[in-house]
């Protein structure tokens, strides 16, 4: 969630780092997208970045392939 998000509400966020196997990443200056106004290439990146997290997530969850 990016904290520049209208929905971002700093007590939310300390309520939930209370679950379990709950992530939670904030990132600063961006939108409900991850977008950084006016600065697509590093909204780009960021994106690739949440999206690799993901996948490395996913594969420690479901474990190795054969």
């Amino acid at each position: 969630m990016g904290d520049k998000d209208s929905c971002f509400i700093v007590e939310r966020l300390e309520k939930l780092k209370n679950i379990q196997n709950l992530i939670l990443k904030v990132i600063e200056g961006r939108n409900h997208s991850l977008e950084l106004h006016e600065e697509p290439i590093k909204s780009i990146e960021v994106l690739k970045s949440v999206i690799s997290f993901l996948l490395l997530m996913s594969s420690e969850i479901k474990g190795p392939t054969l």
